[in-house]
């Protein structure tokens, strides 16, 4: 997925774009009214009065970083204004809300796990009995050829088995199901790593100076284009990339035991 998969085939770029919309509007909107019903709930009515609790996706999406986020796989959406003014303890306050957002976005991501486990159990449970050659292995049929799985496989390879074992035995319209909770889960997973980082403008920088630094509640606008550069570098050497890429594996890694030892293997 990127700019040149949309150069070289705009068609197939487009179809491929279907399963993300609704696993990256939920993402990002979910993510930014959790930041603004903290601080509603915390004595901050700014949010609320600026319409920000909304679900709907006008209020929230902004422009360059929803087309970021489907040409790269990273973006955000308009930040929701706070006015520490208005709390009672500053900076308990500015921590709980900058952590709402990445919370949102792991409980998101947990959701999404638990649907795409589901779809491949309930895949499991619907393969023929002429299929399967003993308790923990089945062969599955792919461009005409039969190939070998195990059981355990269906459950660690979990993220690419909606054309190999969803699609095939529950159907098309759950293979794209499946392929909508995969990106959900995905998407906020990287989302909430992302915002963790101790870079201003992100959560994270609010969350260690809030704990450790302790100084203004808004970085200056010097150390705030310092982070947006340090940002980049991250984006353009790659550093990024190994790190959401991590932080997906080993979501994927823990839940795949956790639902084996559920399934009795």
């Amino acid at each position: 997925m990127g700019f040149t998969e949309l150069i070289n085939d705009p068609i197939g770029y487009l179809i491929s774009l279907l399963p993300l919309i609704p696993a990256i509007l939920p993402a990002l909107i979910l993510h930014e009214v959790a930041h603004g019903y903290a601080a509603f709930r915390l004595g901050d009515p700014t949010a609320k009065m600026m319409g920000r609790l909304s679900l709907n996706p006008l209020r929230h999406l902004d422009p360059l970083g929803t087309l970021s986020m489907f040409l790269i796989g990273l973006g955000w959406a308009k930040p929701v204004p706070v006015n520490p003014r208005y709390f009672k303890n500053p900076r308990r306050d500015d921590f709980l809300v900058s952590i709402a957002g990445i919370t949102a976005n792991l409980m998101m991501s947990i959701v999404g796990c638990v649907l795409m486990y589901a779809l491949v159990a309930f895949s499991l449970n619907s393969i023929p009995a002429e299929m399967w050659l003993n308790a923990d292995e089945y062969l599955v049929e792919v461009n005409e050829t039969l190939y070998r799985v195990s059981y355990t496989d269906a459950y660690f390879m979990a993220p690419g088995m909606g054309e190999y074992l969803v699609q095939p035995y529950l159907g098309k319209v759950w293979g794209f199901v499946y392929e909508v909770v995969v990106n959900f889960a995905v998407i906020n997973v990287c989302l909430a790593v992302f915002n963790l980082l101790p870079v201003p403008p992100l959560d994270g920088y609010h969350v260690v100076n809030d704990l450790l630094l302790k100084k203004s509640l808004f970085a200056p606008e010097k150390i705030m284009r310092m982070g947006q550069a340090l940002l980049l570098i991250l984006m353009f050497t790659g550093w990024l990339d190994k790190g959401l890429n991590w932080a997906v594996s080993g979501l994927f890694d823990a839940v795949g035991h956790l639902a084996l030892a559920i399934a009795g293997h």
